[in-house]
């Protein structure tokens, strides 16, 4: 039999500049979702959540291809977390190269109250008819599959490519839940995922596509799989 996995997705409200050496999301409003991922229901488990200093396993960074910490949520989690991150991240660059756009890398987590960061290289938006889908729905995989293989249990996700590369934000939001929910019924490992939304209209679009989706209303179980 399929061992039980149950996901707590928290929608965070919270802007960049708000990090301030904490974890993200450091002081968020939330709305929890207990998700089932299992046929037998009555064996799940729920995890909880509080409104302050979430510990993550992992903190996801909207990257650059260059890892150099540009701007936005980027820049943020580079400035909080310290010399440490910069540094590795130099190291993969001068080693690996640039790191392709719908891959991942992980790192340190500097003075960050995370354990590491994952890297994760969301495409620009250039009108839709460039594979910009699929590279963003392979950021995500690729952040989880890092995740796992790290047995980080805890994710936190800011709103990929939708800040200054341009993607529309209601086609990203429900990319981020889909590709999330398929990689999480392929591992264990994880036990909670932080959608972790900069302004409103993400937060939002996050709310209405879970209800819309897969029927999802906080604070009640939802078997995915039936």
């Amino acid at each position: 039999m399929r061992k039980i996995t149950t996901l707590l997705i928290v929608l965070g409200l919270i802007y960049a500049e708000q990090i301030n050496g904490q974890c993200i999301p450091c002081d968020a409003t939330t709305t929890s979702f207990p998700v089932n991922f299992s046929s037998t229901p009555d064996t799940s488990y729920a995890l909880t959540s509080t409104r302050n200093g979430h510990c993550c396993g992992a903190t996801v960074n909207a990257a650059d291809s260059t890892l150099s910490g540009g701007g936005g949520v980027d820049r943020a989690i580079h400035k909080a977390g310290g010399i440490t991150i910069i540094e590795e991240c130099k190291k993969i660059i001068a080693q690996e190269g640039r790191v392709h756009t719908g891959d991942a890398v992980i790192t340190n987590a500097g003075i960050l109250k995370a354990k590491k960061i994952i890297h994760a290289v969301g495409p620009v938006w250039k009108g839709g008819n460039n594979g910009e889908e699929n590279k963003l729905a392979s950021t995500y995989r690729s952040s989880i599959e890092l995740a796992a293989k790290n047995i980080l249990r805890i994710v936190a996700f800011p709103n990929i490519s939708t800040g200054v590369y341009g993607y529309p934000k209601d086609q990203a939001a429900q990319i981020a839940i889909d590709e999330v929910v398929n990689e999480l019924q392929k591992t264990f490992v994880i036990h909670k995922i932080i959608f972790v939304c900069y302004d409103k209209e993400n937060y939002q679009l996050y709310l209405d596509y879970l209800a819309k989706k897969y029927g999802l209303v906080s604070g009640r179980f939802t078997s995915i799989l039936g």
